[in-house]
């Protein structure tokens, strides 16, 4: 399982976050916190594999400080979530060990795929296994939409 920790300031955004990110499979939510104090004793201690962070959140610093500070002993990547997008905020970002930086909403699937591309995991594909008279033709990944190996192979 890969380690998420969830940095949000909106209650009801950090719990839709949870559940987009538990329904991505093979992702252990190790925190859910509103402030980037939080964020950084959480980053040191449980060490996650990537972190989705909100830009404006409680405290004194914005959600690209706290990364930058996280990152002074860690090199963790981070997915920026934001309503603001404008370049001063997504240029700042883009110093830091940025995955990707998505406007505000966030979709599930936009979120999985990210998830899923950065690390691979068995769980995270949805195959499609096509046979027709048998003969097993094809693997398709129907989630990312792409065709995984292609046979011409005859099933006794």
């Amino acid at each position: 399982m890969k380690k998420v920790l969830i940095v949000e300031d909106d209650y009801l955004i950090s719990h839709l976050m949870e559940t987009y990110v538990s329904s991505c499979g093979c992702f252990e939510i190790v925190g859910i916190v509103d402030n980037g104090d939080d964020a950084i004793r959480i980053a040191s201690t449980c060490l996650p594999d990537v972190i989705l962070m909100d830009v404006r959140i409680e405290g004194d610093i914005d959600g690209i400080e706290t990364v930058e500070l996280i990152n002074q002993n860690s090199n963790i990547p981070v997915i920026y979530t934001s309503g603001n997008s404008d370049v001063l905020t997504t240029s700042r970002a883009s110093k830091t060990n940025m995955l990707a930086f998505l406007s505000k909403p966030v979709f599930r699937e936009e979120l999985c795929q990210l998830l899923a591309g950065q690390f691979f995991c068995e769980s995270c594909i949805i195959m499609i296994v096509l046979f027709i008279n048998c003969k097993l033709l094809c693997v398709v990944d129907v989630y990312h939409h792409f065709l995984i190996e292609f046979y011409e192979v005859v099933i006794p």
